[in-house]
């Protein structure tokens, strides 16, 4: 039997004169997703509180029963729990129709604990009940995401196979990091607070139509003691160099307030070797870096949510981040004519950048009515004001001049922007729809500073100041209906009209474009039965250029070598096609298709013996993949989840110089835990990954691998958790590319110290059931500006 968490909302009933017959009262539940709700008992009492009546609803949500004129109390409850008490008045016969309820939400203060499958179909995402898995308890957010289909988890962040950059959320609310500092944020959090995992990889029309992206909703347990409760969390990293990053999350809850305050701190380094070489002719260069990185810094996160009355309520998020990143590199190069070697030019560089990342939101809720017709709005503002200055020295062997420069980066982003949501659930659809507005800005200088006579003497020609505006309008409509026991379908448009402005007052280069397009989106799930799922949805996206992507001015790390932006890169598109079927709760099955129109890529040329970096567009790319995952749970002392992706790409190339490469290429894992332990407290890990060469753009990338194992311990009634993870044992985790023109071959090798020794402790006090806020603050602009 399936037990659904749900919440009963009685309408309100129509009144009749007739009096002594006896009256039909009938009606059909279902949640917003006009899914049907089975097993709620349904009971209707006398004056004298003596049972009348007594009802189960079905299969698809209905009940009927009969009774004479009068006044009654109802009673909704499940599995011996009460949900509702209610007084009516009968007076004739009448169909309540849907009764539209909210599945997701605590009823009256009583949580049912739903016995779902491990893995589910719905139909604009796919779900993993992380609170179904046994291997997953005990562990933090990252291993459990590591575990759910179709995503990748690195130190560099979490990925969706087959996309290009992804969301994170919890409980529908996005998360302002990325990259470390969001795997971070994962490590603090416990998998045992964890209900499920939700994959969307074709967002519906509600979200920013932004990046060939999917997000990623991590949706906490419901919980209902009010008090406090601490998480205390300290990870010690061993590669080349020690590291260490701290935790603590504090929790307050009360009948109106919700307060959870976050801090972290890490002090991390680790050390980079890269290879790189142009073989063309008659010009070639290697190159080789050494690179320590060492970055610190800590995090602030503050999430109040206030409850005013019964239908509104108001909440604010915080997250800020000071710190450092910084670099020291040792480089060389050497220059060939003909194969036969010019000079060797020696470069000592020391990167000290600051990072001063904070972001606040601010959000109201406001119910209609009890049909769950509701307002929402939400601000955000965004500043990011990293400072970069890069102090190298050059040597040439040949010449034996020396240069000494520093190259200063001042930088500072602001975003703005402020949405408006309406829900309007109807007997016919539920109708959802808003508006969005963004104003984006970016102010950069960049100084490029020679050493003359003790003094540091700025060079005119390779300094500028670029200052960037965009406005964005947005406006969105979607709606849902269930057609019938079987089969659900949700369609949604979005209009979004981008409005960009670049000036450099140095050189009073300005550009000036606008666009408005359309982003249609439609889903169609059909559940023939308990054991089956399969869905069918389309989405189109757009990609726009970071800021940095267009800054036209040049970023140098030697006297001869630049990477520096484009004016004149335009948006790219994405129209994305996906079928998708569950079995069992077990098995996954996903087919899709993409194509990349006007797609730009980051490129390096020549140009005598300076190399330049830049971004252009010139890419259409067609994917088209098969995927499937399994979760083993058969035997009580192992589980195993087995992903696999097999895919097809073929690019085609706008450049003349630029060879288009196709292929098909093949993506596995293997997750194991294995139980040392009845209670299933003693956990052995053993996983391993491998992504073998594929092709795409104008490019071939080599194959890449990794074996992790560890072991994960509870104690203490499950309050204090002990992890030793072993990763990358083998050093297969290595970036290895070649980059294919008419007159150059480009090679790429590079290893960033991913073989490392983990040693994670965790302790947990105070309640241990204390509810979060579940509020999206949709800041999907945020990446943008990193």
């Amino acid at each position: 039997m399936i037990a659904r968490l749900v919440t009963i909302i009685i309408l309100v009933f129509f009144r009749t004169a007739l009096f002594g017959q006896e009256y039909t009262l009938k009606g059909k539940v279902v949640n917003q997703e006009r899914k049907p709700l089975e097993q709620m008992n349904v009971h209707l009492l006398n004056e004298d509180s003596v049972l009348s009546k007594q009802v189960v609803t079905d299969s698809t949500g209905a009940f009927s029963m009969k009774e004479n004129i009068g006044n009654y109390v109802l009673r909704i409850t499940q599995l011996g729990k009460e949900f509702l008490v209610q007084e009516i008045n009968l007076t004739g016969d009448h169909d309540l129709g849907e009764i539209i309820i909210n599945s997701a939400v605590q009823l009256e203060g009583v949580v049912i604990n739903a016995e779902r499958k491990l893995i589910e179909r719905k139909v604009d995402r796919i779900v993993f009940n992380v609170e179904n898995s046994p291997a997953m308890q005990g562990f933090d957010v990252s291993e459990a995401l590591a575990n759910t289909p179709m995503l990748n988890t690195s130190d560099g962040g979490v990925s969706i196979v087959g996309k290009s950059g992804v969301s994170v959320m919890i409980n529908e609310r996005l998360i302002n990091l990325s990259g470390n500092e969001l795997m971070q944020y994962l490590k603090s959090l416990r998998s045992d607070d964890v209900s499920r995992i939700e994959v969307i990889t074709t967002p519906p029309a509600k979200y920013d139509a932004q990046g060939n992206s999917g997000l990623i909703n991590i949706v906490l347990k419901k919980k209902k003691n009010n008090g406090f409760q601490a998480t205390l969390g300290s990870t010690y990293f061993q590669r080349t160099y020690g590291g260490i990053g701290n935790n603590a999350n504090i929790n307050y809850q009360s009948d109106k307030l919700l307060l959870a305050v976050g801090l972290r701190h890490y002090d991390v380094a680790f050390r980079t070797v890269e290879n790189s070489s142009f073989v063309g002719n008659p010009t070639s260069t290697v190159q080789s870096d050494k690179r320590k990185d060492f970055n610190n810094g800590g995090g602030l996160n503050i999430n109040l949510d206030y409850t005013i009355n019964k239908s509104s309520n108001v909440g604010i998020i915080y997250d800020g981040t000071i710190g450092k990143a910084n670099m020291n590199i040792a480089s060389s190069t050497q220059y060939l004519t003909n194969q036969m070697l010019d000079s060797t030019l020696w470069t000592s560089a020391k990167h000290r950048q600051s990072v001063n990342f904070q972001t606040v939101s601010s959000y109201y809720d406001l119910k209609l009515d009890t049909l769950g017709r509701k307002l929402s709005f939400i601000g955000n503002f965004l500043s990011n004001r990293p400072k970069n200055p890069v102090d190298f020295t050059s040597d040439n062997s040949q010449s034996q001049n020396s240069y000494t420069v520093r190259n200063e980066s001042d930088v500072s982003y602001q975003i703005f922007s402020v949405q408006g949501d309406f829900t309007y659930p109807t007997k016919a659809v539920n109708l959802d729809m808003g508006v969005k507005y963004t104003d984006i800005s970016n102010s950069s200088s960049v100084r490029y500073l020679n050493l003359t006579g003790g003094d540091y003497i700025i060079d005119p020609g390779k300094s500028n100041i670029f200052d960037y505006a965009e406005k964005n309008y947005a406006a969105y409509a979607s709606g849902f209906r269930q057609l019938n026991d079987k089969l659900a379908a949700q369609v949604g448009i979005r209009y979004e009209y981008t409005d960009v402005k670049g000036f450099s007052p140095e050189t009073g280069m300005e550009n000036t474009f606008d666009y408005g397009n359309f982003f249609p989106n439609g889903y169609i799930t059909f559940r023939p039965n308990e054991k089956h799922t399969l869905s069918l949805s389309y989405s189109r996206r757009i990609n726009r250029p970071g800021f940095g992507n267009l800054n036209p001015f040049r970023w140098y790390s030697n006297p001869y070598t630049y990477s520096t932006g484009n004016p004149n890169l335009s948006p790219s598109f994405n129209n994305n096609f996906e079928f998708g079927y569950v079995f069992n709760g077990n098995l996954s099955v996903t087919l899709y298709h993409q194509k990349v129109i006007d797609g730009y890529s980051y490129l390096s040329f020549l140009e005598n013996t300076t190399k330049v970096t830049t971004w252009q567009n010139h890419l259409t790319q067609y994917y088209s993949g098969l995927n499937i995952g399994y979760s083993f749970t058969k035997i009580n002392w192992m589980q195993s989840y087995l992903f696999s992706d097999i895919f097809y790409i073929k690019s085609k190339s706008r450049l003349e110089d630029a060879i288009a490469q196709k292929g098909l290429t093949y993506y596995y894992l293997i997750n194991n835990s294995f139980f040392l332990n009845r209670a299933k407290t003693i956990t052995l890990l053993l996983n391993y990954w491998q992504n073998l060469p594929r092709r795409a753009g104008n490019s071939l990338y080599k194959s890449v691998a990794s074996l992790r194992a560890g072991i994960n311990l509870q104690l203490l009634d499950k309050k204090l958790q002990l992890q030793l993870m072993a990763e990358d044992i083998f050093k297969q985790n290595r970036t290895g590319m070649e980059v294919y023109f008419q007159n150059n071959t480009q090679y790429y090798n590079n290893y960033s110290d991913a073989r490392r020794l983990t040693l994670g402790v965790t302790y947990r006090f105070g309640l241990s059931n204390i509810k979060t806020s579940n509020k999206d603050a949709k800041f999907d602009e945020r990446g943008r500006a990193n």
